[in-house]
């Protein structure tokens, strides 16, 4: 079974994302408490497999970390995972970007918000994060599906996707999740 990575910003779908694919018996990790993407960055700085001990799990969503002094996120982890998973299945996931920066503001009280400026002050534009993660021409990935939260069929295409990749889908049924209002707390 080949390994499925969500590699488009948090808060676009990722929790029904990590919902659909359990349903569908697909062993997934969302977020981990930061720990999945802390993990990614230290198995890279040491010449690792990116997913070590994480090597049990199917489906990556939300390789996120932002504390003092540093930021992760799919932007940096993409390329690494790209070099050693370049067979994989790749869910490029978005909504309205209005839409991102308000649910990205309120995320985890604001807190998320507030330590992006932290680490990164008057420098950080969220919507230049935001249009680059739609720029993965040069990940020269394979396999890539485009999950757009306004597509009213996004669930049934994304099943028609994986099961053209040989992933057996059970239950395409759309699921509206809110699992990062119990995971961030």
């Amino acid at each position: 079974m080949p390994k499925i990575f969500v590699i488009g910003p948090n808060k676009c779908a990722t929790g029904s994302l990590y919902q659909y694919f359990k349903n569908n018996g697909l062993k997934s990790v969302h977020w981990d408490d930061g720990l999945l993407a802390k993990r990614m960055v230290s198995n890279v700085s040491a010449g690792l497999d990116i997913l070590t001990g994480y090597e049990n799990f199917t489906c990556f969503l939300d390789f996120y970390w932002v504390t003092q002094g540093i930021y992760v996120s799919p932007l940096l982890l993409r390329f690494f995972i790209a070099e050693q998973y370049p067979d994989a299945l790749y869910i490029v996931n978005r909504r309205d970007k209005k839409d991102w920066r308000a649910s990205r503001t309120k995320h985890d009280n604001g807190s998320f918000a507030k330590r992006l400026h932290a680490n990164l002050g008057a420098d950080y534009n969220a919507d230049l994060e935001y249009d680059t993660y739609f720029d993965i021409d040069t990940l020269k990935l394979a396999s890539v599906h485009h999950f757009d939260l306004s597509n009213p069929n996004k669930f049934t295409e994304l099943g028609a996707f994986l099961a053209s990749s040989g992933v057996k889908v059970i239950n395409e049924t759309e699921v509206k999740s809110n699992v990062s209002a119990n995971l961030y707390k």
